[in-house]
């Protein structure tokens, strides 16, 4: 998958998952084009940390919604 491909797919991932369309869009550029030969610098990683923490928060609202009682559990 070619990097601009990639930046595609993460930055809808994000979005899609309760990640603000601005930080997405700055996390994607950070994962989607690295390689592995140069760490992060503490400005993306910044910015990778609190997309996290936004996905975090998804999942959590996410499974506390699975586990309210629906219709069928009465």
């Amino acid at each position: 998958m070619k990097g601009d491909d990639r930046y595609k797919v993460h930055y809808e991932t994000l979005v899609n998952n309760g990640v603000p369309d601005e930080l997405a869009a700055k996390a994607s550029l950070v994962t989607a084009y690295e390689t592995g030969e140069q760490p992060r610098t503490k400005e993306q990683q910044q910015v990778v940390t609190e997309a996290w923490g936004y996905l975090n928060r998804h999942s959590q609202k996410m499974e506390s919604l699975e586990d309210e009682p629906t219709l069928h559990d009465s």
